[in-house]
């Protein structure tokens, strides 16, 4: 049986945790192991949450989050627009001013990128290796 999944947070921003199973739980295939995540489908480039979840419902601008962050009105819009992605450094300033774990926006980007990335998988031209 697997485990199921509640969302944290509302509609296509929802960050989904799974429970471990109890102690002694004979773990099924499909099974969720502990700490494994499930990729969104389409997931939101991780400055479209900044926006919608952080700046948004503390009526913050981009000028005074990015002070508060210390760093370049530039930087943050960057960010915020989908042109560039969250650094580890920029993922431990967010969780300080958010109270949030950096690792979580670290996280986001990966889904971003891997989900961008899979939608081009047939065009890369890669061939398999094995041992022989």
């Amino acid at each position: 049986m697997a485990a199921v999944g509640k969302p944290l947070i509302g509609s296509r921003y929802a960050v989904y945790q799974y429970p471990p199973p109890p102690v002694g739980y004979p773990r099924a295939e499909g099974d969720f192991p502990r700490g494994e995540t499930l990729l969104m489908h389409d997931p939101p480039h991780p400055g479209e949450v900044i926006r919608k979840l952080c700046l948004e419902p503390l009526a913050l601008t981009v000028s005074e989050a990015a002070k508060a962050l210390n760093v370049s009105r530039k930087t943050l819009s960057a960010i915020l627009n989908g042109h560039a992605g969250i650094s580890p450094e920029m993922a431990v300033r967010l969780s300080i001013a958010f109270d949030t774990t950096a690792e979580s926006w670290l996280n986001q980007q990966v889904q971003y990128d891997l989900w961008r990335v899979e939608g081009r998988r047939s065009k890369l031209r890669v061939s398999r290796l094995s041992v022989a």
